[in-house]
């Protein structure tokens, strides 16, 4: 059996469900679908692609952390935003 526990909902899952949101846009459940996708597959794409740059240049080895992932992450949701301020879905939904 499980419990629900406040602890289990922390200020950061709130965060990516916010993101979520408006990463996918407002109006559509497929935009929240797809913002989902990107606030999960995007971090670990991000881990991927410094994991293999650490292969190919090795003056890298040990240089990625999670804070550059997180950084990275970061900038890529404000790039987004910026150029898709409507979220993905939002400016072809009307």
């Amino acid at each position: 059996m499980g419990y629900i526990h406040p602890e289990h909902f922390t200020l950061l899952l709130s965060v990516q469900y916010l993101a979520m949101i408006i990463v996918g846009g407002l109006g559509t459940i497929l935009g929240s679908i797809f913002g989902a996708v990107f606030i999960v597959l995007v971090p670990e794409l991000i881990k991927a692609i410094a994991r293999a740059s650490e292969i190919l240049i090795p003056t890298l080895k040990g240089k990625y952390d999670e804070e550059w992932n997180i950084a990275a992450f970061g900038l890529l949701i404000m790039i987004f935003l910026v150029f898709e301020a409507e979220g993905s879905m939002g400016s072809g939904s009307n």
